[in-house]
């Protein structure tokens, strides 16, 4: 599943309901709104059934973690996660670091510690 995809023709039709009739694009917005309360609520017992050890692990899914940060679940804190992708993006580097210097409001802060050389260009986007 393209989960990119999938948004983008959920924002299609919304678009085209709201171009037919503004009401209709306002009922469907409650409508999504309501399923995903329901699947939230499902996901957050989902995780509670399955304790602490196995629901960070299914977290790492990548589409079901993508899932539990929608809805605000993600039983990993933002700053493991995002020094855990910096790891793994720091692998790739030949010897430069990346470290984790603050996350705050939803924004990190990335110290890039060059080892000789210069950084790749395509840095910035990964980070």
């Amino acid at each position: 599943m393209d989960t990119n995809a999938t948004v983008g023709q959920i924002e299609a039709a919304l678009d085209e309901l709201g171009a037919a009739d503004p009401a209709f694009r306002e009922r469907a917005e409650e409508l999504i709104r309501l399923l995903m309360q329901l699947y939230g609520a499902g996901l957050a017992r989902t995780l509670e059934l399955l304790g602490p050890e196995n629901g960070a692990r299914i977290a790492e899914d990548k589409l079901i973690g993508s899932l539990l940060l929608l809805h605000g679940l993600h039983p990993v804190d933002a700053s493991t996660r995002v020094a855990e992708a910096l790891r793994r993006l720091q692998r790739r580097l030949d010897g430069h670091s990346l470290r984790l210097e603050e996350l705050t409001d939803g924004r990190a802060r990335v110290r890039v510690i060059l080892n000789g050389g210069r950084p790749p260009a395509s840095l910035a986007a990964a980070i």
